[in-house]
């Protein structure tokens, strides 16, 4: 199984397959999420829908975020990539 980021990139190549993964991943987590605070099942449709064209739409611009944790652990803490 690859990381969101590692799908990302690949998309941002031109990999269908990685969005399709992405889709399957994430679609049913936030259908339900919007489904959950409104009224009708369309409209959570609906915002999962442009979510993901948000995704698509915002692809070239996709850059890997560096987290930090200002908790620091006995592995040393720190940034990480992911």
């Amino acid at each position: 199984m690859s990381s969101d980021e590692a799908l990302m990139i690949e998309f941002q190549r031109g990999s269908r397959d990685a969005f399709a993964e992405l889709f399957d991943r994430y679609h049913g987590p936030l259908y339900g999420f919007f489904r959950r605070r409104l009224a009708t099942q369309e409209r959570a449709e609906d915002l999962a829908q442009e979510t993901f064209l948000a995704v698509i739409r915002a692809t070239s611009r996709y850059e890997p975020v560096r987290w930090c944790s200002s908790r620091r652990d006995s592995s040393g803490g720190g940034c990480v990539r992911g």
